[in-house]
């Protein structure tokens, strides 16, 4: 829900639970920026943004959110650290307080920045 009621959002909620994430933070430090990289960024990072969200009204007029679905790209100089952030962040998804559910990956190469990228999107339920 990203309503009235709420204080926080969902984004906002999941961003919080991955960078507070113990075993996250050993490789990422805060490393995790919403839809862009920093210029400077060190690696290995993570960006995130919502793919698309599904809002409903209800009979007596509230809009509320009920799913939204969640990119998030690992970014790293080796295959082998960006194959250890992939299971690290499905850790921490399914780890989430909220329902999450089919999280797909698919690993790719940069040539143009020579950094290994994991795009992983996953659904949340509120």
């Amino acid at each position: 829900m990203n309503n009235a009621k709420n204080t926080k959002s969902l984004e906002v909620l999941l961003y919080e639970h991955l960078k507070n994430d113990i075993d996250l933070k050993k490789l990422i430090d805060t490393r995790i920026y919403p839809m862009n990289l920093k210029q400077d960024c060190l690696f290995p990072a993570l960006r995130f943004f919502i793919i698309y969200e599904d809002t409903k009204q209800d009979l007596q007029g509230d809009i509320y959110t009920n799913t939204l679905h969640f990119q998030i790209d690992i970014f790293s100089r080796t295959y082998l650290e960006a194959r250890e952030l992939k299971e690290l962040l499905k850790s921490a998804v399914y780890n989430f307080k909220f329902q999450s559910f089919e999280f797909n990956s698919k690993d790719m190469y940069e040539n143009d920045t020579k950094l290994f990228r994991i795009v992983c999107s996953f659904f949340i339920n509120r």
